[in-house]
């Protein structure tokens, strides 16, 4: 069972002066204090209470550090983590190498993460992840479905409720998470909007679509619940993430999708691409989706061939005989204030996204 931070603090006779609050953990004890599990339970502890990190995260970074402390242990290694170095993670690396290399890059960012907490600590002076080689990825490109198998999703609903849940997922690019964690309060009153609170407690607000709204409202009026979850369970509480797996892979198998690979996630890159092919700028896309770093949104700017090929066709003619004009033709002035994005009211580059759907 992790320790609690405030166990941490009420020993605590030395803490670095810049350490953060929930990092502070006992300095003067030397039996133990450096011991590797105990300080992964400070860790966890402290991306728990003080990073507001996700269960999610918080069950991937004990995975992957227990799995280190596994191999330390196995090899006869030292546990304690003033004598861990770059030759043991490096090891520990090589270790792996039977797995995917996004596994074995978590698993060293998970131990580097740790080791910064270290840092901040006062009980580590460096970061021996530094020095490990990790093994090269290639690129991957977040994949959604298609408009046309959106649809397919949206018409296999079997009820309200789960369709209003699919065209969140499809039209607000929320998160599994967030979406069983909205409430009604999250919604304005004419149901233009929803207030969500994101990664890390960043709360942003989405706008949407009017056959969102239209879907919206008759769920709301239909609900018997008195829940102010949004999609509460049969006991008014928080549907629990099983309970949402199985209602999206009946949706998903009835919509003859099963074989496509379909993941509540990927719903989110398909939200993203919509948008990015409808010329909706990459800052706003970051924006709606809550990314941190604009290098996140980025990964959805591929495009494919006809895409590439129709914006090659879009340039202007420099065949043509009006070789001295210095400016666009008119038609072609009119063509890049349909598709700019920042000549779009924001309203209606959003809206135009979903008419296909």
């Amino acid at each position: 069972m992790r320790s609690t931070v405030a166990e941490h603090q009420s020993q605590a006779t030395t803490v670095s002066p810049g350490c953060q609050l929930g990092a502070a953990v006992v300095a003067d004890n030397e039996q133990g204090i450096h011991n590797f599990q105990y300080l992964v339970d400070s860790f966890l502890t402290y991306l728990e209470q003080y990073r507001q990190a996700s269960p999610l995260t918080l069950q991937a970074y004990g995975r992957d550090l227990k799995r280190l402390h596994r191999f330390l242990v196995s090899h006869g290694l030292a546990t304690n983590v003033r004598n861990i170095t770059s030759r043991e993670l490096q090891a520990f690396a090589v270790s792996m190498s039977g797995l995917a290399p996004a596994t074995i890059t978590r698993a060293l960012n998970a131990t580097s993460s740790l080791f910064s907490y270290l840092i901040r600590s006062g009980l580590a002076e460096s970061n021996p992840v530094d020095s490990v080689i990790k093994p090269k990825q290639r690129p991957s490109l977040p994949q959604g479905p298609t408009v046309q198998q959106c649809h397919r999703l949206v018409q296999a609903t079997s009820d309200i409720r789960d369709r209003v849940m699919i065209m969140l997922l499809l039209t607000a690019g929320l998160r599994r998470s967030e979406l069983l964690n909205s409430r009604t309060s999250d919604l304005t009153a004419d149901l233009s909007r929803i207030r969500i609170m994101g990664k890390g407690g960043k709360e942003r607000v989405i706008p949407l679509p009017e056959q969102t709204r239209r879907i919206l409202e008759q769920y709301l009026d239909e609900r018997e619940s008195t829940s102010e979850l949004l999609f509460p369970n049969t006991r008014a509480k928080r549907m629990g993430n099983s309970t949402f797996y199985r209602i999206f892979k009946r949706i998903v198998k009835r919509a003859g999708l099963d074989q496509a690979g379909i993941t509540a996630h990927s719903l989110r890159h398909a939200y993203a691409t919509m948008l990015l092919h409808s010329a909706v700028d990459v800052k706003t896309v970051q924006e709606l989706l809550g990314h941190a770093d604009l290098s996140t949104t980025s990964r959805y700017l591929h495009s494919d061939d006809a895409t590439k090929q129709a914006a090659a066709e879009a340039l202007p003619d420099l065949l043509s005989a009006n070789e001295g004009q210095d400016t666009l033709s008119e038609s072609h002035s009119e063509e890049a204030t349909a598709v700019h994005p920042k000549k779009f009211p924001a309203k209606n580059r959003i809206k135009s996204v979903f008419k296909r759907l």
